[in-house]
């Protein structure tokens, strides 16, 4: 059986579709270049909707977003995420924060994790729905399939926003 020589593109079935984490959202992995950190993973940041997957035993959010960004994660623990435009898009809410001001992002390893392996600082969302978040975090000497999740006002039980295959 031949192996596809060229990447295979999922294609986004519908909104809820759009969020496919694990594995299949690494993005890029390039190897260490003289210095250069390897990277773990790279990859689009999208909004969430009440009816995306749990993601490790994290539910997502109550209401819809919208919104993008990219994460990154490279193998020396040094992790951005950076959300652009992250505001509800349903009820009276919408195209606002609503009453989320802040955002935290977990990283999470391996399909069956329940536990992230780090958490961020809260930071502030803007009211456009733009934050920024970096953080040195310390990653187990194995991270298979590490996956991003962004939450709001640092509770860690849900998300609004995550990493995406498609996004």
């Amino acid at each position: 059986m031949d192996l596809p020589t060229r990447p295979v593109l999922l294609r986004r079935a519908g909104a809820a579709g759009a969020v496919l984490i694990a594995a299949a959202a690494l993005g890029p992995v390039r190897a260490a270049v003289a210095g250069e950190a390897q990277t773990t993973l790279r990859g689009t940041v999208v909004g969430s909707l009440p009816s995306d997957p749990l993601l490790h035993g994290i539910h997502p959010g109550g209401a819809p977003w919208a919104g993008t960004g990219r994460a990154t994660l490279d193998r020396s623990g040094a992790l951005e995420v950076r959300v652009r435009g992250l505001l509800l898009t349903a009820g009276a809410a919408a195209g606002t924060i609503g009453s989320v001001t802040t955002v935290s992002a977990s990283v999470l390893c391996g399909a069956d994790s329940t536990a992230p392996v780090a958490t961020t600082a809260a930071v502030p969302l803007s009211a456009r729905g733009d934050a920024r978040l970096t953080a040195h975090v310390d990653l187990p000497a194995r991270c298979l399939a590490p996956t991003v999740v962004v939450h709001p006002l640092a509770n860690t039980t849900a998300y609004i926003a995550a990493v995406a295959v498609g996004g």
